[in-house]
């Protein structure tokens, strides 16, 4: 008899909350749970993440056409993960100045140093 799908999904999110200082794909968590003879099926960790997002538990990332996760503390989502004041006092002057509240959630795209050259 295998695994209750509730079984399932605690297992994917015990591994996310393992790995949550790095994005995994779902092809890693497919990865990990074959290497350690867990039988779970890319169609439940594709709902199980979906749920995950649904719930906020979630950091979603977009790289080459494939999403990458990672879990997210519930003690972390009140401040910004990029260490700049400057950034802060933008976020606060889009609030005052445009009414827009930017949530901590917030992905910024753009091109490194190293890649402009």
């Amino acid at each position: 008899m295998g695994i209750y799908n509730t079984e399932q999904r605690c297992i994917i999110e015990k591994y996310l909350i393992e790995n949550e200082e790095k994005f995994v794909s779902s092809k890693d968590i497919l990865e990990y749970l074959k290497k350690n003879n867990i039988e779970i099926g890319l169609t439940t960790i594709y709902r199980t993440l979906k749920l995950l997002e649904k719930d906020n538990k979630l950091r979603i990332e977009v790289r080459e056409q494939t999403k990458y996760y990672q879990y997210i503390k519930s003690e972390c989502s009140d401040h910004f993960h990029l260490d700049c004041e400057e950034f802060m006092s933008a976020a606060e002057h889009i609030k005052e100045e445009h009414h827009f509240m930017v949530d901590y959630n917030t992905i910024i795209y753009g091109i490194c140093e190293k890649c402009l050259k």
